[in-house]
């Protein structure tokens, strides 16, 4: 999160995060930031991560995108249909 320039911080067993709407993100020119990402994966980080390039100032490649198939293997075809 925070290399995609979301301020986030771990304290003790929570994730703290200052959250944003696209709107918000539009309007003060601090969208998150694109380049690539490993999914380690996990096909969640995957669907987080595609969901995120949709607020993104550049692509976002993210190393195993295949793994989503597991869990939800027409997730990058409907991905696909919104995006347009």
């Amino acid at each position: 999160l925070t290399r995609m320039g979301v301020k986030a911080e771990i304290k003790g067993d929570s994730l703290i995060v200052e959250g944003k709407s696209l709107a918000q993100r539009l309007l003060e020119g601090d969208m998150l930031k694109g380049g690539s990402y490993t999914s380690h994966h996990d096909h969640r980080m995957v669907m987080a991560l595609k969901v995120a390039s949709l607020g993104a100032d550049g692509p976002i490649t993210i190393d195993d995108e295949a793994c989503v198939a597991k869990s939800f293997p027409q997730f990058h075809d409907l991905f696909e249909t919104i995006r347009k």
